[in-house]
């Protein structure tokens, strides 16, 4: 699924003043809606390509992105050194050098947009790096419903804020898959005195497996302070009701823990406290929040997101339904059939449906509901499309990390 990397505001949105005290009350005031500078920007302690997105909010009624694609991007360290970065489109910005943050050192994001103002972020410091020992999942049964939560353990070290996000692919296998195509020729004639062929041939592709990777939404966050902890120890990451379908074949997830300072953990929490999303730059947003980055004309300008220094540790995990010792749950839609459908039966005289028409409306159309299924002449099968073809619901793409 892709994202869209932009932000709705109401016309009379929420905004909130971020305190360093997290038992402070978030006061909200009204304000009509203005276009303002949204960033995304984290940086990682890992070796590559850094990633800034720009672009501005837009009134809830619209629906088209507005991308910032003409401002000098640049991040300043500790040691005066300049990392620029260059537009890639759709308002991403990539490092033109691979670089990576190293704990203890400042940070600082500079942006110089087109108009003529200037932004920059408070210094950041990279925090400390805390690595994921174990992933793992276990059968519970959580707010009275049962299923496979994921659990994450890691050793602290000196690192109090975390945040966490997930990728999990899933095999999807289709129930009826079936080797050949159906389609119809020479078409003559219609209602009762309608004729044509019906010519079976081997598909083009196997349609039968394929995989889906979907990306988390929520806010996961935990700190030791607030579990009155020294370590991360079975920390709920994801949990998946034994009923829900990705479980049905083979399953993934990818965690990624993120360090996080205290500002960048309260600015991420008081979102979740008011039901946004992880993604800052997504539509129907009900407000924002004030991060840390700052207009240098007009400090009293509100700037959309947070400019965040992160260290990060990721693991991933493998596991079928039959580990749990639960049953194969099912399918991702009910599968209809239609069945003993005659060609023969091409009226409604008999107080029945024309069967011959009825095969006709089916497959005359580009995308058909239903797929053959089996069946020959005159007597024929069908199965609804997502139950006999796994693309119309997933991807025949098998991700280069997957493990059977």
């Amino acid at each position: 699924m892709k994202r869209k990397h932009y932000i709705k505001l109401f016309y009379f949105s929420a905004i909130v003043s971020l305190f360093m005290s997290c038992t402070e009350r978030y006061e909200l005031t009204e304000k009509n809606f203005e276009s303002l500078l949204v960033v995304e920007a984290t940086l990682i302690d890992q070796l590559g390509p850094q990633k800034i997105q720009l672009s501005r909010t837009i009134p809830l009624n619209s629906e088209q992105p507005i991308y910032v694609n003409d401002a000098q991007v640049w991040v300043e360290d500790g040691n005066q050194n300049i990392y620029t970065f260059s537009n890639f489109g759709m308002g991403n910005y990539m490092s033109n050098s691979n670089f990576q943050t190293f704990e203890g050192e400042t940070y600082i994001l500079h942006i110089a947009a087109a108009d003529g103002l200037n932004y920059v972020s408070s210094p950041e410091i990279a925090p400390p790096v805390s690595e994921i020992q174990n992933l793992s999942a276990e059968l519970l049964t959580v707010n009275g419903e049962q299923g496979v939560q994921v659990l994450v353990n890691s050793a602290a070290g000196e690192a109090t804020f975390f945040k966490y996000d997930y990728e999990e692919t899933y095999k999807v296998i289709a129930p009826y898959y079936n080797n050949f195509d159906f389609t119809i020729e020479n078409v003559v004639g219609s209602g009762d005195s309608l004729e044509y062929d019906i010519v079976l041939q081997p598909k083009d592709e196997n349609v039968r497996v394929c995989y889906s990777t979907k990306n988390s939404t929520a806010i996961i966050q935990a700190s030791l302070n607030e579990l009155e902890v020294s370590s991360i120890v079975d920390f709920p990451v994801r949990f998946i009701k034994q009923e829900n379908a990705i479980l049905r074949e083979r399953y993934s997830i990818l965690v990624k823990q993120y360090v996080q300072s205290f500002e960048a953990y309260n600015f991420y929490r008081v979102l979740k406290e008011l039901g946004i999303t992880e993604n800052l730059l997504v539509e129907n947003q009900p407000g924002f929040v004030q991060g840390n980055i700052t207009c240098v004309e007009n400090p009293e300008q509100s700037v959309v997101g947070f400019f965040q220094v992160s260290s990060v540790s990721s693991s991933r995990l493998y596991f079928n339904y039959s580990d749990f010792n639960i049953q194969k749950p099912p399918y991702f839609s009910e599968c209809e059939f239609l069945t003993d459908l005659d060609y023969i039966d091409n009226t409604t005289e008999d107080f029945d449906r024309n069967d011959r028409s009825y095969m006709y409306s089916i497959f005359s159309v580009a995308e058909p509901e239903f797929l053959y299924l089996g069946g020959q002449h005159p007597i024929f099968n069908f199965v609804r499309a997502e139950c006999g073809d796994c693309t119309r619901i997933s991807s025949t793409v098998i991700p280069e990390f997957w493990e059977d």
